[in-house]
């Protein structure tokens, strides 16, 4: 099975490597290179991928934004960010924004390829050093990261947030590529960390955060 791609950097030169690895994989497709945040827009649009391999670094549109759109939107494309520094902050955007890997671009020639087939595959790839990099901020920062993040995983984050954003879970399920019956699972053992009854408790309790 082919995975099809969109790939996104504003730098030229990156954007010609990431090309040039997904070319050599006999199970990867790429379907548009894109150098900033609307040409993303687009291309997910005309070509609906599998997967959005997406640097942080956008010309016009940053990475981050475009992250917040598409989870507006409830675009179910899978995504891999790529970045050269996440602070506290933005590691949560992202994983509240549906993101499912994470890759340091010093290691994306080894771990890229890896990290794309698990995203796909319906699992997370959370690159150790970015996660600890941007957990040393929130904790230089003197701030304490949000309690619902603190005690869920970055999949049950995600879960949480779509609950508080409407979905239902035949949505969600979709979003995260499993089934109704794993999404109920997963909605009990959040209800159980937060200790919350229900699913407008715990949107009231995301709202609330």
């Amino acid at each position: 099975m082919t995975i099809k791609l969109v790939v996104a950097d504003g730098h030229p030169l990156i954007l010609l490597a990431l090309n040039t690895i997904f070319s050599a994989e006999e199970d990867f497709t790429v379907l548009a290179e894109c150098s900033n945040g609307n040409q993303v827009m687009q291309a997910l649009h005309q070509h609906r991928p599998d997967v959005l391999v997406l640097n942080k670094d956008l010309q016009e549109k940053d990475g981050m934004a475009v992250l917040r759109e598409l989870f507006e939107a409830k675009n179910t494309v899978q995504i891999v960010l790529l970045t050269t520094v996440m602070d506290g902050k933005e590691l949560l955007d992202a994983v509240r924004c549906g993101v499912r890997g994470i890759v340091l671009i010093d290691t994306a020639l080894k771990l890229l390829v890896p990290c794309v087939r698990k995203v796909y595959g319906g699992g997370e790839w959370l690159e150790r050093d970015s996660v600890r990099l941007a957990l040393d901020d929130i904790l230089q920062s003197g701030t304490e990261p949000d309690p619902i993040t603190g005690c869920l995983s970055p999949h049950e984050v995600n879960i949480t947030y779509l609950v508080a954003n409407g979905y239902t879970n035949k949505e969600i399920a979709k979003q995260i590529d499993s089934t109704e019956g794993a999404v109920k699972a997963y909605l009990h053992r959040i209800y159980l960390k937060l200790n919350v009854r229900g699913r407008v408790n715990l949107a009231r309790l995301v709202q609330h955060r």
